[in-house]
């Protein structure tokens, strides 16, 4: 979901809309399936601040909506939050596994790090 008050498609902020394709290409089922993926539970730190436990290693990350960390906390707690590697990406994936990829929702984190946001209506 695109945050109201950025504009950047870096780590922690934005996911570009190619970013998302990619993603929806490697969890399609005919690329090995979702065993290739680590699950992943986060505890929400605040300030968009969350900690990662992946397979056993704790990740600090960061992302620009408060939103979006609060809820992949909350969904990872249920085991539908999954790690991806060629992305160091999250993905939540409720429920039955679909291809369409508007049915997950996908978070950029920035690991170990913020930046802060540009806004929409700031001129480059």
């Amino acid at each position: 979901m695109r945050h109201p008050q950025c504009r950047l498609f870096h780590p922690g902020h934005q996911v570009h809309h190619i970013q998302a394709r990619k993603v929806a290409e490697v969890l399609h089922p005919a690329s090995g399936g979702l065993e290739r993926f680590t699950a992943a539970e986060l505890t929400d730190l605040g300030g968009g601040w969350f900690e990662a436990d992946i397979g056993g290693e704790t990740r600090l990350g960061w992302n620009h909506s408060l939103d979006d960390v609060a809820a992949f906390s909350r969904d990872s707690i249920l085991g539908e939050v999954l790690f991806i590697p060629e992305y160091s990406a999250l993905v939540c994936v409720r429920g039955q596994f679909d291809s369409v990829a508007s049915q997950r929702r996908l978070l950029y984190p920035a690991w170990g790090r913020r930046q802060d946001c540009i806004p929409v209506s700031a001129v480059i």
